[in-house]
């Protein structure tokens, strides 16, 4: 790196910093009504790629939680969740709570959809909408089949007005229940969301 590119650096750093900041405030401090409704003003590619980090991010949780107990800078210095970690892949996630028993199989396969609508929403060049018959949308429907519609209502209290806002609020409810530590089966996230567990 020459002179010119440090110089780039401290001028960007500053910024960054506070874009992370900004960035990484975790969806309990700031509120799960004021997340959903944040989500349902974005695109739905957007609405998408949020709504699945919030999956990411409660699985997370759930593995740090059954991890023994390290420093600060011990776990800095594993590393296993940051960028080129171990397990710092949605999909690698994934697998890791399966293997933790964190969620079971059924779960691990409505995860591993997620993670693939997410990557493609995230990644494509062409168009995506959840307006009917896209190919996004029948893609999202595969997940959002009766039961899930009824535990999705049964939590917040509507049947969600469009496909928006039935995958945000499935994955605020998958979410809260993986944070609950009830997520290894359908009928635990039903108890969670109805407030029964």
């Amino acid at each position: 790196m020459g002179e010119d590119d440090d110089w780039e650096d401290e001028l960007a750093r500053p910024s960054i910093d506070a874009l992370n900041a900004y960035c990484r405030v975790r969806p309990n401090e700031v509120g799960e009504k004021e997340v959903i409704g944040n989500l349902f003003d974005e695109s739905d590619r957007a609405a998408i790629i949020v709504a699945a980090s919030l999956l990411e991010e409660a699985l997370t949780d759930a593995m740090l939680k059954k991890l023994r107990q390290m420093s600060v800078t011990q776990r800095k210095n594993i590393d296993l969740f940051e960028q080129n970690g171990l397990v710092s892949g949605f999909g690698q996630k994934i697998d890791m709570a399966f293997a933790l028993e964190i969620i079971d199989k059924r779960l691990w396969t409505v995860l591993d959809h997620i993670r693939q609508i997410r990557n493609n929403c995230a990644h494509a060049f062409r168009p995506l909408t959840l307006e009917p018959d896209t190919v996004l949308r029948k893609a999202c429907e595969m997940l959002f089949h009766d039961e899930w519609k009824s535990i999705v209502t049964e939590a917040f209290g509507q049947l969600p007005s469009n496909f928006k806002h039935a995958f945000v609020m499935e994955c605020m409810a998958i979410s809260v229940a993986i944070e609950h530590g009830r997520a290894h089966s359908i009928k635990f996230i039903r108890g969670v969301v109805e407030g029964k567990e």
